[in-house]
């Protein structure tokens, strides 16, 4: 399973809210990627019933540039976000959330460069780690995992 979302300057809001003891951390995102994998017994090596665990890939997460500094603290000392919520709300007002619980930036990159058109491409690439995820729209029930 995977999901991204991007948005543009007048469209979509994505926001990232990460809780940790010492305070709360808003910003603006540009895009993000945030996916489970399965691995499975199909083939001739497994008896191909039943599914392998589910593991959490890194949530890839794209901030302004100017928030990088932001993060770099929170690299360093490796502390870790009792919670972070990525939310993103169309333009219909449908919102789709994912709960992050614990968090922790294991990474992050400043990107930069000019695109075809000299239109400024820079951001911040952080990844996220994480233990759980709760993930919810505006027309659904929320869904756990590891489902319990």
């Amino acid at each position: 399973v995977v999901a991204c979302g991007a948005s543009a300057a007048f469209a979509d809001v994505i926001k990232l809210s990460c809780t940790s003891p010492s305070g709360t951390l808003t910003v603006d995102v540009s895009s993000y990627d945030v996916g489970l994998a399965q691995s499975s017994n199909i083939g001739s090596q497994g008896s191909g019933s039943g599914a392998g665990k589910v593991t959490f890939n890194p949530a890839d997460i794209h901030v302004p540039l100017a928030d990088f500094p932001t993060f770099l603290p929170f690299v360093e000392d490796g502390r870790l976000f009792t919670t972070c919520t990525l939310s993103h709300t169309t333009t219909g007002n449908r919102t789709i959330e994912y709960e992050f619980k614990p968090a922790a930036i294991s990474s992050i990159d400043a990107i930069g460069g000019n695109g075809a058109d000299r239109d400024d491409v820079s951001y911040a690439d952080v990844k996220l780690e994480f233990g759980q995820l709760l993930v919810q729209t505006s027309r659904s029930n929320p869904v756990r995992f590891p489902k319990r």
